[in-house]
């Protein structure tokens, strides 16, 4: 699993290697792209498909040298408070060049944005015991606490971690330090923490459990899902648990290596994805009334979709978009709707780049999913689109925003790096969000205006291409 850690610095671009830069994608689009890598929010204010759309960058990352506020914005999808304040972390940047937590705020009414660094990560081996480098986004309790996980280093296996408010100031604390011996899970997905109430927009109440995925660790040592319970009476710590190890059928038909995140309905159920010898399934965990769960399959794709993040509405219908596979081989948007005896109807929505040749002008390499209600689909791809891709980008194409209506029409609703030299962002890999008043939300991992080099020698390199941007997208 070497080719997904930072071993050597010889981008030239960002001092360190393409391969951590672009992990959380490639984990999604393996093994088609590994090669090449060298370098549920509801509202209720639906658009038309194709409708004229205003894009504007609300912050560009890493504008400053040395990189201070950090680059390259991680994770599936940003955290949006009622307040109109955004949270998330960057993989890079930051005093420790380990990446950060920021906070993105507006001023004036909205028509300026400003970020605050909220804490910066670095390495366990450089005395922190949180760990740098995330890929996963956070959530936030109900006390203004966030909370997320940091990937694994060299012989740590990644943390689950608490930023912790007082005063006006975080602190971080870990609350569990995954193990690699003994059938722990080891290395969380880019996936944030999952918990009962997170699909309805309800803040981490701080006492119910939080779940998550991992690459790999469990018994098998092909990734697994884990429970995370908060101190209570007698307990002093958290308490973490592996409720599913992947491969545990022969010829691993159950899946391995997973990269995605987990979603709960109202009965507590959890749905996941695996990849693996199978092909792309998604399965359900169900309690078994005694703190087990207990596996149910889904569904299982006949066209190798590669399944990674889920989206889960009131009436316990699940979305997604497949980065790769279908019938394609460039991956679906889909919808799984529960039937009749607890099963699930599978419907392909739209398959990405047809005809499965040349350019694919309405997206390739799909990622996370928001769904209006209404029933419309908004989301992003890595790469595709009509404009070539950012400086440093190992995909071809910028990406694309797509909307599919409930009327089942697609459209591409905006094309990323539209300005020269990218400066708009391009390459999105998060999510978007919305202020349910029309208005979208997200950011890039690359593009946006790239700093000069820095005359501190000591000082890391920024990113030649721009380190990303955090944009909103507004309706007519």
């Amino acid at each position: 699993m070497a080719i997904f850690h930072d071993t050597k610095h010889d981008d030239g671009l960002t001092g360190g290697s393409g391969d951590d830069i672009f992990r959380h994608a490639i984990l999604r689009v393996l093994p088609a792209l590994a090669a090449a890598a060298a370098a549920l929010m509801l509202w209720s204010a639906p658009a038309q498909a194709g409708a004229a759309q205003s894009y504007r960058v609300l912050h560009d990352f890493c504008k400053a040298n040395p990189c201070g506020d950090g680059s390259f914005p991680a994770g599936d999808q940003l955290l949006m408070d009622v307040t109109g304040k955004f949270y998330g972390t960057t993989f890079r940047g930051g005093r420790f060049d380990n990446g950060t937590i920021y906070e993105v705020f507006p001023k004036h009414g909205g028509a300026k944005y400003f970020k605050k660094v909220l804490k910066a990560f670095c390495q366990i081996q450089q005395g922190c015991g949180v760990g740098g480098k995330t890929q996963s986004g956070v959530i936030m309790d109900t006390q203004g606490n966030l909370y997320g996980t940091a990937p694994a280093a060299g012989a740590n296996c990644g943390t689950v971690y608490e930023a912790v408010l007082s005063g006006g100031k975080y602190t971080l604390n870990v609350l569990h330090a995954f193990a690699s011996s003994g059938g722990d899970a080891c290395d969380p997905t880019s996936g944030a923490l999952a918990y009962h109430g997170k699909d309805a927009g309800q803040l981490y109440d701080g006492t119910s459990p939080l779940f998550g995925v991992t690459l790999q660790g469990g018994a098998n040592g092909d990734g697994a899902v884990f429970e995370l319970l908060p101190p209570k009476a007698g307990r002093k710590q958290w308490q973490e648990t592996v409720i599913y190890s992947y491969c545990q059928i022969s010829g691993c038909a159950d899946g391995s290596n997973p990269t995605g995140d987990v979603v709960m309905d109202s009965s507590d159920d959890l749905y996941t994805t695996a990849a693996g010898a199978a092909g792309g399934q998604v399965f359900e965990l169900a309690p078994d009334g005694s703190g087990g769960f207990v596996r149910q399959p889904v569904y299982q794709s006949a066209t190798g979709e590669q399944f990674a993040f889920l989206r889960i509405t009131s009436d316990g219908t699940l979305y997604g978009a497949s980065s790769g596979g279908g019938p394609t081989n460039h991956g679906t948007l889909f919808k799984l709707a529960p039937a009749g005896g607890g099963g699930f109807d599978y419907t392909d929505l739209h398959d990405f780049c047809p005809g499965g040749s040349g350019h694919c002008t309405d997206g390739d390499v799909a990622d996370t999913v928001l769904i209006d209600s209404s029933g419309n689909i908004w989301g992003t791809t890595l790469a595709g689109g009509t404009n070539p891709g950012p400086f440093g980008s190992p995909f071809p194409g910028a990406g694309v925003i797509f909307e599919y209506t409930s009327g089942g029409s697609f459209a591409v609703v905006h094309q990323f790096c539209a300005e020269t030299n990218c400066t708009d962002g391009g390459t999105p890999a998060e999510g978007l969000v919305t202020d349910g008043a029309g208005h979208f939300f997200g950011t890039t991992a690359l593009g946006g205006v790239a700093p000069s080099t820095p005359t501190n020698g000591n000082a890391p390199l920024p990113p030649a291409g721009g380190g990303g941007v955090l944009y909103e997208l507004s309706l007519p």
